[in-house]
């Protein structure tokens, strides 16, 4: 078979040959990257037509196959056309203590958000170690056991009016278990031991008791309950008292603390939401400074 040579070309022919001259570098890193868009010549018309509505609700919906550059277009062209707008500044959420479910919003200025951030984070940080600082001090402590010692004297002067009436009714109180937890009840001493109330009419039976000591028994228990009720009620709001006027102590220790802490805080800046704000996060504290002087053993 004989070959057809009409096609046929020489090595020399089949390699292309270019001119090398408009080449002005060595190597690539001599040359400069283009800031230009290479070929999609209509997706970047839709992209600079998508960009250029100035409006709420428009998008630009983006496709293609991976490695086409659509990232770096998109990134380009936006940073191009924002770097001639006005900074939007920054939006923060923060904590709302009047509604927790719906979160204040606060504009501030441009990189103010991380700034108000980074405040907030330095402030609990070093309230952590200031404030369990205080109410450890001597002062704090010596104030907190003398407010103590106070209402002390109060619960023992109700207590030894309680005892001096059981042993005049020659009674005494026993814990007596009720469910999963225990309750003091009055029981009558016969002949020094203590009598279950209920076991009481028993002993009247067996001519231990005459029918006149029951009664009088009885109708002193009775007495003897409802006061027991009566002064553990007074105890119990001795003991409401005294945290009451323990967290007063506590807050008026506080609060010129954290007025330095905020009044610094507030300097900085200058939007009068944000203010407010670190207005409503010091009440917080110096209504409920728990957080801040928990152990960090404890959840």
């Amino acid at each position: 078979m004989k070959k057809n040579k009409r096609f046929e070309i020489s090595y020399n022919d089949a390699i292309y040959k270019w001119d090398k001259s408009f080449i002005n570098f060595k190597t690539t890193e001599e040359v400069k990257r283009t800031k230009e868009i290479i070929g999609q010549e209509r997706a970047v018309e839709a992209i600079k037509l998508g960009l250029g509505l100035d409006g709420m609700g428009y998008n630009i919906f983006v496709t293609g196959l991976s490695g086409t550059g659509r990232t770096t277009t998109i990134q380009m062209m936006v940073s191009k056309i924002a770097s001639k707008q006005e900074n939007p500044g920054d939006w923060c959420y923060v904590y709302n203590f009047e509604d927790p479910n719906s979160p204040k919003a606060l504009h501030l200025g441009p990189g103010e958000g991380t700034k108000l951030e980074q405040a907030m984070d330095r402030l609990v940080e070093t309230l952590k170690v200031i404030l369990p600082s205080v109410i450890t001090s001597d002062n704090f402590q010596n104030a907190k056991k003398e407010l103590g010692e106070k209402f002390k004297e109060k619960e023992k002067k109700i207590a030894s009016r309680f005892e001096n009436l059981l042993k005049e009714k020659g009674f005494t109180v026993v814990q007596v278990q009720m469910g999963m937890g225990t309750k003091p009840i009055p029981m009558p001493l016969v002949k020094g031991k203590v009598v279950d109330i209920n076991e009481i009419e028993k002993l009247k039976d067996e001519g231990i008791l005459k029918e006149e000591e029951v009664k009088k028994i009885i109708k002193s228990y009775e007495e003897l309950a409802l006061q027991l009720e009566e002064t553990l009620r007074e105890l119990k709001e001795i003991q409401n008292e005294f945290e009451k006027q323990l967290k007063i102590l506590t807050y008026n220790v506080f609060k010129p603390i954290l007025n330095q802490f905020f009044t610094e805080l507030k300097m900085q800046f200058s939007q009068e939401e944000v203010k407010e704000y670190f207005e409503e996060v010091q009440k917080n504290i110096l209504q409920n400074p728990e957080p801040f002087l928990s152990s960090e053993d404890e959840k």
